[in-house]
């Protein structure tokens, strides 16, 4: 039997960024009396889940990626040209709801796609290739609806994004039929197992026998399909889509990933405390609104979760290697 207080220690250790989370989120809520009274109503529960479900979706495929090593700054700039891809398809050319779903799931694989060629294939570093394509699709979701919001209205567009089931929305069951899949993708197979690993020492993932490059791309792949499917969803919540509706889903994300321990380094974290840090950044947004709060805080509030977060994890790498940790 193993000894509990080694195993509770290891449990503490592992799951640091998921349990601080926890806590803070409940510090939240009971802090205030009127935020405690507004926040737990049925109509702002909804709502919450309705956001959590895009921030889970953008956040779970950039796990990976930030898992192995890299990263993906144009997250934000897919959802948004996969959201007006779809509002596109079915709103001015009069495809079928269907099609249009599958419009702006094949605009994030594609996205994806490009990213993970152009990093494993030309070996141009992650971040230069990311942040072109985060002003490229960015620019080209203006230029894909000329620069005006997009009007859908199509009988049962709202559907995946304002319906609900048992009280709770249909976008979220959505979101957790993304997630779960993933969780299992990460920790029960040898992707999983490569993917960490890559993170971890590349060039000895290489020559353990891993497709370092394969891997990359996907990687990349999930996340342009997680950020695609997570513009879908924002589109069907609004009857007139803009594209801008993606702008800063890019830091929320990463702040996600940094409050629920993931090495922005790679090779360490886990997709369940990812979980946690979208649900403590859209608890932040809600308890900001029903508090009155100016929501510009809302930007101060994550760059310095990021920075400490960034911050902590150097002081363990030092600790742990003696020496200071380079970002690549």
């Amino acid at each position: 039997m193993r000894d509990p207080i080694r195993y509770a220690r290891f449990f503490l250790k592992r799951n640091f960024g998921s349990i601080l989370t926890i806590i803070v989120l409940l510090l939240m809520i009971f802090a205030s009396d009127s935020l405690r009274n507004v926040f737990f109503r049925p109509s702002n529960l909804v709502f919450v889940l309705r956001q959590l479900s895009v921030y889970l979706l953008v956040s779970c495929g950039l796990t990976f990626v930030i898992l192995s090593g890299g990263i993906d700054i144009s997250v934000g700039s897919t959802l948004s040209f996969a959201a007006m891809a779809a509002a596109v398809a079915v709103g001015t050319r009069g495809l079928p709801l269907g099609l249009g779903i599958l419009s702006g799931l094949a605009a994030g694989i594609a996205i994806g796609a490009l990213n993970g060629a152009l990093i494993s294939w030309m070996t141009i570093p992650p971040f230069i290739v990311t942040i072109a394509t985060f002003s490229i699709f960015r620019g080209a979701a203006f230029l894909l609806s000329n620069g005006a919001s997009v009007r859908v209205s199509v009988d049962g567009w709202d559907w995946l994004g304002k319906a609900t089931l048992f009280g709770i929305p249909v976008c979220f069951f959505a979101a957790l039929l993304i997630y779960v899949p993933a969780w299992i993708l990460l920790n029960k197979t040898t992707f999983g197992k490569h993917i960490y690993a890559i993170g971890e020492n590349p060039q000895a993932a290489d020559f353990s026998g891993i497709n370092v490059s394969k891997v990359r791309r996907i990687a990349y792949l999930l996340s342009g399909f997680s950020a695609g499917m997570a513009g879908v969803i924002a589109a069907s919540r609004l009857s007139s889509v803009v594209p801008t509706s993606g702008y800063d889903y890019e830091i929320d994300a990463l702040a996600a990933i940094v409050i629920g321990g993931t090495s922005i380094r790679g090779g360490s974290g886990r997709l369940s405390g990812t979980f946690f840090g979208c649900v403590l950044i859209t608890v932040l947004a809600s308890a900001l609104m029903i508090l009155t709060i100016n929501s510009y805080w809302r930007f101060v509030i994550k760059g310095v979760v990021i920075l400490v977060g960034v911050a902590i994890e150097f002081y363990r790498y030092r600790r742990k290697s003696g020496r200071a940790a380079p970002l690549n």
